[in-house]
Order: C-alpha cells, then structure tokens, then sequence
C-alpha cells in the first residue's frame, strides 16, 4: 500500500483593506448599467489615445473620474462594441493634406503663375513659382505678364543662377504653357506634361517684390514635416536622396491598397499636389496583352487625361507623415530599367531544363535580380535583356 503524503498548502491572509477593496470590484463588475453620453465621451478620450486594454482602460477611468459609477461591465461592452465598429467599417483613404511625392531625385519640376494683380509692385504683377516634386526645394521669378518668354526666362534664370536640375516640367494647359514652349522644352531635354486649368489665386501682400527672396530662403530653409530635412539640405546633399527615397518607400510598403475597381485594379496611385492628380500606373499583365505599360496623370476634377513621361517606380503611396518615424529602414530597391517593365539581372548562378511546353522552351535559370537578395528561377523567354549573362554561364558552365 502506498501512502501519499499530504501536501502541505501555506495560506495567506488577505489583508482587510484589499479584501474590501476585491469584493467592491466584484460586486461593481456584476451590476450593467448603460453609460451615459457625458461617461462615453470620457471613455472615448481614454480609449482611441493609449492602446490599452480593457483592465488597464477601466483602472485608468476610474483613476481620471474618481465621481463616475460606470461598471466594469458596461466599460467592456462598450468596449467590444468599438472593436466591432472598426471591423466592419470599410477604411477611407484620409482627406488631408496631399503632398507631391517621388520615390528618387528625377528632376521633376512643377510650375505655376501665382496671381499678384492685386498687389502690383513697379509693374510687376505675376510670379513664377517652380517647386521640385521631390525636395520641395521653391524658385521663384516674378514677372510683369505671364507670357510664354517670362516662362522661358525664369526658367533659364533657374537653371544658370540656382542650378536647378530639370528633366521633367510639369504645368497646367494656360497660354503662357503653350504656343513654343513645349518645343523650347525639347530642345533643352527636358520632358513636359500637363495636368489641369489654371484657376486664379490672389494674395493680399504690400511690396511682395523684395519680399520673394526672403520668403523662398525661409521656404527652402524650413524643415518638411515628412522627412525632417529642409529643402535644400536634401537638394545638396546626394547622401541623403537615398534615405529620403527609402523612408518614403517604406512607407509605401506598408500602406493598404483600398482602390479594388477593375480599371486601376493593377495601378498603384499616387498624389501629385493639393489639386489631386490620381497618376494611373497600367502595369502589363500577362492575361491582358492588350494593356501597354503607359503613365496616365488623371484630374479628378475636370477628368483630364495627359500623358506623364516619368519613370516607373518613382510614383509612391504615402500616408499620414506623423507615421515617418516608426518605419523601419529598409534597402531601397530599383525599378525595371526599361519602357517594357523589365528589371536588370545581376548575375546568373544555376539552369535546369524542364519539358518544353506551348511557347515555352523548358530552359530555365536562376537568376539574382539587381537590388534583390533572394534568387529566383525564370523562364529563358523573361530573360531577353540578359543575353550576355547567359552566354558567359554557358561558356563557364557548357
């Protein structure tokens, strides 16, 4: 016969003062009364500012409003209603400030004429306002009528006296716009787009003249909320065009795609200025041969097409900017480098052959693209700008 020994068990008397306490709770936490609306508003305040959870939600209201009699129960279920309004509600994409934004320095240069007939200075009545897409970086020429030659003037002016890189200009379709100026463009290399109807501005300044290069100094000098640097730090520094392009595109990477029509069901969107310029990125698809891959810079407001010549990639998805700071950095990772979408391979390290099928030679290899870590088997048909890799593995490899 086994005889077990019996477990000796050390109890601990609660003290008065905490057994009281306990058995309020207890009592507090069986009794459900509905909260009133001045209770929810408290409760709101607590509840969308910490991520907390409920007990910890509960000690802290009863901490802030001592005089509330709000139980337990009824914080919780006002608790679990909140959660299930946040799933079922469908995410919006936020109304606020919309900021040009581009992946990497391009040159990409938007230009406007600000209205200053209501402030004449010694003739001069218009100003020319050109504001890189990537920096923010501003230059401004004031003029005494918005031509076609005060246009080109300024932005020779830019370029001689502020070295400003230019490769694409982007305008609205008015006249100082049109007429030569796009071939004057041409000329110079420089690529041009438009994107909607001017519509006029006006500001109430006294001698704005010889107020316009202390404003552009203290606008270049300011510091943007989104990458903490100024203007013109990023704009002269090129060390830092990598980690302004990786803290965007990371960014990016973790924003939801909330447009699922099927016109733009393969386009990721990207926001020009504060008129909103939707930019349609038509990505090729292989079920669809018929889509070319093409840049569309929509207006949402007059539904105006024109055609963008920018790079692809370079357009980015970017939230609220407050959110800058928890991204981690990443590797920065090129885009294709051709009109054709397709990417540049660095090396060539394996090959196998497989049954050939309907268009499909059965050759494939594995291939690292530039930019990427991990190694990937494609088909001989996807490597047509690979040739030279795939004649030096043969030759080293037969």
């Amino acid at each position: 016969m086994v005889v077990r020994k019996k477990k000796f068990v050390r109890t601990v008397k609660m003290p008065s003062q905490l057994k009281a306490y306990w058995n309020k709770e207890k009592k507090n936490q069986d009794i459900y009364k509905p909260l009133s609306r001045e209770e929810e508003e408290k409760l709101r305040d607590i509840y969308y500012n910490a991520p907390l959870g409920r007990d910890d939600v509960y000690d802290l209201f009863k901490r802030k409003h001592p005089e509330e009699k709000a139980s337990r129960r009824a914080i919780w279920s006002w608790m679990a209603k909140q959660e299930i309004h946040q799933i079922q509600q469908r995410p919006t994409i936020s109304r606020g400030v919309v900021r040009p934004i581009l992946a990497k320095s391009l040159g990409n240069v938007q230009i406007d004429y600000v209205d200053m007939s209501s402030s004449v200075f010694n003739g001069f009545n218009c100003a020319l306002v050109g504001v890189n897409v990537f920096s923010k970086k501003i230059h401004v020429y004031p003029a005494k009528e918005q031509t076609v030659e005060n246009t080109k003037k300024g932005i020779e002016k830019w370029i001689r006296d502020d070295d400003m890189k230019i490769s694409f200009c982007q305008s609205d379709n008015r006249t100082s716009f049109k007429g030569d100026f796009p071939q004057w463009l041409r000329a110079k290399g420089i690529k041009h787009g438009y994107s909607k109807e001017y519509s006029s501005m006006s500001n109430d300044t006294t001698d704005w003249l010889s107020l316009t290069q202390q404003v552009v100094e203290q606008l270049n000098e300011t510091m943007t909320f989104s990458t903490k640097k100024s203007a013109n730090d990023i704009e002269s520094d090129p060390a830092l065009h990598e980690e302004v392009a990786t803290r965007l595109q990371n960014v990016a990477s973790k924003r939801h795609d909330y447009d699922s029509s099927g016109l733009i069901r393969y386009a990721r969107i990207g926001y020009w200025s504060k008129e909103i310029y939707v930019i349609h990125i038509v990505i090729q698809n292989r079920k669809n041969p018929h889509i070319s891959s093409s840049y569309k810079i929509k207006n949402v407001e007059t539904n105006e097409i024109a055609k963008g010549l920018i790079p692809r990639g370079a357009l980015l998805q970017i939230p609220d900017p407050a959110n800058l700071d928890r991204v981690p950095q990443q590797e920065v990772r090129p885009g294709p480098v051709d009109e054709e979408g397709r990417y540049e391979v660095e090396n060539i390290v394996g090959k196998k052959v497989g049954r050939p099928t309907r268009g499909r030679s059965g050759i494939m290899y594995c291939v690292r693209w530039k930019g990427y870590k991990k190694l990937y088997w494609e088909p001989l048909e996807n490597l047509d700008n690979a040739q030279d890799l795939i004649k030096e593995f043969e030759a080293a490899h037969g």
